[in-house]
């Protein structure tokens, strides 16, 4: 009797899972069906709705992007954008997208990578194919360091040495990288302007006359009393903003 209950379980518990899955399916289609019919408040309801059970959906980010800008909601659509970034540094299409929102906003702002072209292509590989790559390297240093112990002649010895150095190298250059890229698609260090502008204010929490436009990208330094954040504008200055005018990317 429990082995049928365990099996009744276990059943009940891969169809709730594949159930699971293929609804998100149905409703990334039907989100994406939305977009081609201009039906934009729809699609970024669905979009919405998938990113909150699997917050790393690039496609996801990217297509409500696309709703947003169909929507003309161009600060929302300028974050979604950045979370694909976070994944993919170097998206053309997505960089392409930002650009373009950028220029719809017509308020002097543009857009501005916050890597160089060298390290977005390092951290578009995945932490994971990092991981991976120490993995296999290790595998060969191991075959290096037998094949070296085995063998008595002096040109293989020192063949084995290079190439024992190399994938060292290679070894610690992949673990650096692996680390630094779940850093970076993780860490939530910077936040985007969303409303058509949002007062900031000195270190006393008095309004200031300056004001962040819809679109700005600020970095974000700690949080402070009565829901405070303080950041440092695109200039370098710090103010306070209220967390809840900024979206986190």
């Amino acid at each position: 009797m429990k082995i049928i209950q365990l099996h009744t379980a276990l059943l009940f518990g891969f169809i709730s899972i594949f159930g699971h899955l293929f609804a998100g399916d149905d409703l990334f289609k039907a989100s994406m069906d939305a977009i081609e019919k201009e039906q934009f408040n729809s699609a970024v309801k669905g979009f919405e709705t998938i990113i909150v059970s699997d917050s790393n959906n690039t496609n996801a980010y990217y297509n409500l992007g696309v709703a947003y800008l169909g929507n003309k909601s161009y600060g929302k659509a300028i974050w979604a954008f950045e979370k694909v970034l976070n994944r993919i540094p170097n998206d053309s299409e997505t960089i392409e997208h930002l650009e373009y929102t950028y220029q719809q906003l017509n308020n002097e702002l543009t857009y501005e990578p916050r890597l160089n072209v060298f390290a977005s292509g390092l951290y578009s590989i995945s932490s994971n194919r990092w991981s991976m790559i120490a993995i296999i390297s290790s595998l060969f240093i191991a075959s290096c360091i037998f094949i070296f112990k085995l063998n008595s002649s002096h040109s293989t010895k020192k063949m084995m040495m290079i190439f024992g150095f190399i994938f060292s190298c290679t070894l610690i250059s992949s673990l650096i990288l692996a680390s630094s890229t779940m850093a970076y698609q993780t860490e939530q260090n910077y936040g985007i302007v969303t409303s058509k502008e949002i007062a900031t204010y000195s270190e006393t929490q008095d309004e200031l006359s300056d004001k962040l436009l819809e679109g700005e990208r600020v970095q974000l330094m700690k949080e402070e009393k009565n829901g405070f954040i303080k950041v440092f504008k695109a200039n370098r200055e710090t103010v306070l903003v209220l967390a809840e005018d900024i979206a986190i990317i």
